[in-house]
């Protein structure tokens, strides 16, 4: 007969633990990148004690955020700020994440912390591969890797054409090569982000296909109808309004910007723009016929969402997913996107316009009938579940890694 260890026994009687590392705080979510990682953590923390570990520009705190889970604000130091924003100066984007590649010196209490937190923890998430290299030294524990985009590809896109962001591209595309061919399990948000990665760094391991999703259960179906209704009786039942919702981040600014130049030629189409990319703008001039709502809470984004007529995603560049995507669908909004918008959804023909940028202002004067806006909530419904998705991702981990 096998005698089990005292380890083991003290395993099996406890609940286990994993340790999620973040460059970017995670709750209250604005952005997609904070979005995946709230639900997914969400939903393993009906199964596990999930603590994240994050550094934030705010004083440090710990909190619930849902149940099981914990965030662990972690505040940079005035050294780690400084020098991050002279790196930003010299490209004009946020390098929140890249940032931590040079700087990591400069966030040992972040480093402590998560240190602390894997201790006790049976698996270490790292959110992007920014903190890989220096997890794998600082911990001397197997670390699992969430891919939300093919980092370097991305970065590639948005950094100017400078001396400088060659040095930053040389950087990433070392740590994402080695964070994929070295971390114990790998996890991406699109199959078509799992192959350039595979081809890309010569990864010859299993990706697993962890999708973006939706909380189907708080994005209420609006019907043609009912947005007709309640455009009436707020006095705008004649007033086409176009939404486009975006956190700040290159390719929703260029989408944003590509919105201006609708707005210049539709003049009898209210635009709306949410998000965090509102702040991009802040100090610019914008059409009249554009409004800039800003970060809206959950029922204010849900409202605008019931009152649209269209939504837009006229991305043209990026890496992973678009979320917005799957809450327009959701809502019961006809949607009008790029190729590159709606890359990795594998949406069936007929649920959503796809189209280049110049057919966009005829696009948007159209409309879609409700059998195929349903038909498109029905999709997601079934396909980007965040309940689905975080159950499968539990499976993923447990089979791998906690058996």
């Amino acid at each position: 007969m096998i005698q089990r260890s005292t380890d083991d026994k003290s395993r099996q009687s406890r609940r286990r633990k994993v340790t999620v590392a973040s460059t970017y705080h995670i709750y209250p979510p604005t952005g997609g990148g904070q979005k995946r990682v709230y639900h997914l953590s969400k939903e393993l923390g009906k199964h596990l004690d999930v603590e994240i570990v994050c550094l934030t520009h705010e004083a440090g705190e710990r909190q619930t955020i849902a149940p099981g889970v914990t965030q662990i604000k972690v505040q940079k130091s005035a050294r780690y700020a400084s020098k991050e924003e002279e790196m930003q100066r010299s490209v004009q984007i946020p390098l929140t994440d890249i940032a931590m590649l040079f700087l990591f010196e400069e966030a040992q209490i972040f480093i402590d912390t998560i240190r602390k937190s894997a201790v006790s923890s049976d698996i270490v998430i790292c959110e992007q591969p920014y903190l890989y290299w220096t997890l794998k030294q600082s911990l001397g524990k197997e670390i699992v890797l969430d891919c939300q985009n093919v980092e370097y590809l991305l970065k590639k896109q948005m950094l100017p054409r400078i001396e400088y962001s060659e040095h930053l591209l040389k950087t990433i595309f070392e740590s994402e090569k080695k964070a994929c061919q070295e971390s114990k399990l790998i996890y991406s948000c699109s199959r078509e982000d799992a192959l350039k990665l595979k081809e890309l760094y010569g990864v010859d391991k299993e990706i697993h296909y962890v999708p973006n999703g939706v909380d189907i259960d708080t994005l209420p179906y609006s019907s043609t109808d009912q947005r007709y209704h309640l455009k009436r009786q707020l006095g705008i039942g004649e007033q086409r309004i176009a939404l486009f919702m975006g956190s700040w981040h290159q390719p929703n600014i260029e989408a944003a910007t590509a919105i201006f130049q609708f707005a210049t030629v539709l003049k009898e189409v209210k635009f709306l723009i949410v998000g965090s990319v509102c702040h991009y703008f802040a100090a610019r001039s914008t059409p009249a016929n554009v409004g800039m709502m800003g970060i809206l809470d959950e029922y204010e984004k849900c409202f605008v969402l019931s009152l649209g007529d269209i939504a837009l995603n006229p991305i043209t560049s990026g890496s992973g997913t678009n979320l917005k995507m799957l809450d327009y669908m959701a809502s019961g909004l006809p949607v009008v996107s790029t190729p590159t918008g709606a890359r990795g959804l594998n949406i069936p023909p007929g649920l959503i316009k796809i189209c280049e940028i110049d057919e966009f202002p005829k696009k948007i004067m159209g409309n879609q009938n409700d059998r195929a806006l349903r038909r498109a909530r029905e999709f997601v419904t079934q396909n980007y579940n965040w309940e689905n998705i975080g159950t499968s991702l539990y499976d993923i981990l447990h089979s791998n890694l906690l058996r």
